[in-house]
């Protein structure tokens, strides 16, 4: 499976032409501003299209421990990142400085799994996602904020990738989650769903691969659906997901040797599932099958579900290969909580 060897789905996708690094101090300057009106906004009360995620692949999960530091919020426990948690924290301590403090000084620290100090550690800015515009009209253009930069984005671009997300079948099959995270959701699944069977970290090998483990999916479903599971809000960034649907789709319908150790780990776990893969010598009816991916994510401040800009962009790669292979895509997003926090008293941070 020459895609699959070759990790392709790894490479830089064209539209990166799309997205330029701002390095203009004065534009950075008024983005900045934009941002700090977002977070100004949020602490009023009003409304404001601001979230947080990790800015790199962290040792972190969803509902481990941790504290906003560099302006006095000492002690205070939070279980995820939230927007809403840091502004009530800037409220509680009273913070009254500017854009230029929070981005050299406010920081995040927190407690990777299995650790026991608060050994990650990053900067409350590079962990904000926002997007804004300036100028209007003709002259109006789009950026986002990501990982600590600025990206100019292209406004035909953006529209389109927003057109496309909207094409995408929205269905539900999980629903909303009282769980923080992929690893309580997926343990409740499999003791709640008797219609999902559970594949998470059941790894099988593609022909001619020895060491590639791929995971064909965290449930298969009596619908001959393929779900893949994400948080959404936890270390590792969404594109993950989004690969680990196209290399098993393309390992699905082009690896004989791939669907024989499928359909026989299916039916050591469970065998009325058997029968809805087909056999490795036949030829698999691609339309009966569907790629789900499931993502949970908290609800931004209007109470809707949505995904950063840039997991639009990957995913929409991610689609168009997938449907190249003759199957459907779906997105489920899942609402989760939109914050979890403790009082604990005075804490090490």
């Amino acid at each position: 499976m020459s895609g699959y060897k070759a990790k392709a789905y790894q490479k830089e996708f064209a539209w990166v032409d799309n997205m330029r690094s701002v390095s203009e101090k004065d534009i950075v300057r008024k983005l900045d501003d934009k941002l700090f009106q977002a977070i100004t906004a949020l602490r009023a009360g009003k409304q404001a299209e601001i979230h947080m995620a990790p800015p790199e692949i962290v040792n972190y999960t969803e509902g481990s421990e941790l504290h906003y530091n560099g302006f006095g919020s000492h002690g205070k426990s939070f279980y995820s990142l939230s927007i809403e948690d840091y502004v009530s924290e800037l409220e509680r301590c009273e913070f009254e400085k500017g854009i230029a403090e929070i981005k050299q000084n406010h920081h995040i620290k927190a407690k990777g799994e299995g650790q026991e100090t608060f050994a990650e550690k990053w900067r409350v800015y590079d962990c904000l996602v926002f997007e804004t515009r300036l100028g209007s009209g003709s002259r109006r253009t789009d950026y986002v904020l990501f990982a600590g930069d600025w990206y100019r984005i292209d406004r035909k671009f953006k529209n389109n990738v927003e057109k496309f997300f909207d094409s995408i079948p929205k269905t539900e099959i999980i629903g909303k989650t009282a769980f923080l995270n992929e690893q309580e959701l997926i343990a409740d699944i499999e003791a709640t769903r008797a219609d999902l069977l559970k594949l998470d970290q059941k790894k099988i090998n593609p022909g001619g691969v020895r060491y590639a483990n791929l995971e064909p999916c965290d449930f298969f479903s009596e619908e001959k659906q393929f779900i893949h599971l994400k948080d959404g809000h936890s270390s590792g960034p969404i594109s993950h997901l989004w690969s680990q649907g196209v290399v098993s789709a393309e390992a699905f319908v082009s690896d004989e040797d791939f669907r024989k150790k499928l359909r026989s780990k299916v039916r050591s776990l469970s065998p009325r599932f058997a029968h809805l893969l087909p056999k490795a010598s036949e030829r698999v009816t691609r339309e009966d099958y569907r790629v789900v991916y499931g993502v949970m994510r908290k609800p931004y401040a209007d109470g809707t579900l949505g995904l950063p800009f840039f997991s639009k962009v990957s995913l929409q790669a991610a689609v168009e290969r997938i449907e190249q292979f003759g199957i459907r895509v779906e997105i489920e997003l899942i609402e989760k909580p939109a914050s979890d926090s403790a009082d604990n008293g005075v804490s090490e941070s």
